[in-house]
């Protein structure tokens, strides 16, 4: 700093607001010929993949090799894993949609702790977290929890995909009716939804519990009714003009 009134001036008011002393944080500024260098550091810290290419020492079609340094034995280490798990591996560190990668700039920076920390109540935070349960009840207008003869909640012990050889198949002798017919593939489905609501909207929309009483007569189940007809919706196909009504668009 240049020795003048200012200066001193500068050192007095520090002085007078630290009593037991200051240090300055004097670190060199970029010049305007480095901004470019400077961006594609930071580019490359924030695009940086999880493993670099050079560690991936084989891949046949099927399994992966890389090899990795442990941090607490010093010592190279390889491993060989199935090329769906590593991808599955790699994609855990994709972050999350507007999740902030930087993590010491704005809302993730240190002297914004405290702020962190005053700002939001535990209450206010169980608010905005929403589980799978709350987010099929919001979309879909439907809870995925409760049994659909005894309305009663039942508890998940697991997933399971439509096609899979896991997938339930309603005994028809229990029962009493027909079990979803499962050789239809959705857009077989969706077509046959289509001309069902066509044959009972007569100029006005079609009421939604017969085209799902009709569908249900042709063997689909109600689950799948209500999924096909929510992508037919989201295709532009059919839509909803009031409540308990639907239409094929034009």
């Amino acid at each position: 700093m240049p020795r003048c009134k200012e200066t001193n001036d500068f050192i007095d008011r520090h002085f007078k607001k630290y009593p037991n002393g200051f240090v300055i944080y004097g670190k060199r500024r970029f010049e305007k010929r480095e901004g470019w260098s400077m961006a594609r550091y930071i580019g490359r810290y924030v695009k940086h993949p999880p493993i670099a290419e050079s560690r991936i020492t084989a891949y046949d079609g099927k399994q992966v090799t890389f090899w990795y340094k442990d941090t607490k034995t010093k010592r190279t280490i390889t491993v060989t894993m199935d090329k769906f798990e590593f991808v599955r591996t790699l994609l855990s560190h994709i972050p999350e949609k507007n999740f902030k990668i930087v993590r010491y700039c704005g809302i993730y920076s240190r002297r914004g702790y405290k702020h962190r920390q005053t700002e939001f109540s535990e209450e206010e935070a169980k608010l905005v977290i929403r589980s799978w349960r709350d987010e099929i009840k919001r979309v879909f207008h439907h809870d995925p929890l409760l049994c659909p003869n005894c309305n009663t909640e039942m508890k998940l012990v697991g997933i399971c995909y439509e096609g899979s050889e896991n997938y339930p198949v309603e005994d028809e002798t229990l029962s009493g009716k027909p079990p979803p017919n499962q050789t239809l593939s959705q857009q077989e489905r969706m077509q046959l939804i289509i001309a069902l609501i066509r044959e009972n909207q007569n100029g006005e929309g079609a009421n939604m519990g017969v085209v799902m009483s009709e569908a249900a007569e042709r063997g689909i189940g109600k689950e799948q009714i209500l999924t096909d007809i929510y992508h037919l919706k989201f295709e532009g196909d059919v839509y909803e003009p009031e409540t308990g009504e639907i239409r094929c668009s034009l």
